[in-house]
């Protein structure tokens, strides 16, 4: 007997398009606005509300990308609007660490990490929005995937936002940064 097929461990799909290859595009984007010196789109994006994204440099951008996420239910719009905005705030700011490494290597707080962990709905947004200022701010570098898809599963994909959660909290907890400080705290166990 087969275990039955699972769709909570693959990334998120829409109209046939992976969302990572949206939120490439979308970073694409918001580089080469920044490259093309758009800074009237750039100043706009950081603005933007995120729960009522409403302004003409969202919808250019949106409008363009693959999937066609103006085309997803209007629940999940405030999503998208959140998503524009984090990347605005760092744009060419990527980063291939892992979200948990990145918040721990910039010295985010365990009680600011615990807050956002924990947060649900508007809290989560704005927790959201706290941790991307902070990280713009303290390393430039945001990592936009694994947030992006995070910002888009919650409260929609619960069982995929756990996990998700869970994986920056054993990376935010296991990073180097981090254990030096824990040293005194808990013993690691040996390898083995």
């Amino acid at each position: 007997m087969q275990p039955e097929p699972t769709t909570e461990a693959r990334p998120i799909r829409r109209n046939g398009g992976e969302v990572g290859r949206i939120l490439d595009w979308l970073a694409r984007g918001i580089d080469r606005l920044d490259e093309r010196g758009a800074t009237g789109d750039l100043a706009t994006l950081r603005r933007l509300d995120p729960d009522r994204p409403n302004a003409g440099a969202f919808f250019r951008l949106m409008a363009l990308a693959p999937g066609d996420p103006l085309d997803w239910p209007e629940d999940r719009f405030g999503s998208w609007g959140l998503v524009v905005w984090m990347l605005a705030q760092s744009p060419g700011g990527r980063s291939d660490r892992t979200l948990g490494a990145a918040l721990a290597e910039a010295s985010f707080s365990e009680v600011r990490m615990n807050r956002l962990l924990a947060a649900r709905g508007d809290g989560f947004r704005a927790q959201v929005r706290h941790m991307v200022r902070f990280l713009a701010q303290k390393s430039g570098a945001v990592p936009y995937r694994e947030l992006g898809e995070l910002i888009l599963c919650e409260g929609d994909r619960e069982t995929r936002a756990e996990r998700l959660r869970l994986k920056i909290a054993r990376d935010y907890w296991r990073s180097d940064n981090l254990r030096e400080t824990q040293t005194d705290t808990v013993e690691t166990p040996p390898a083995g």
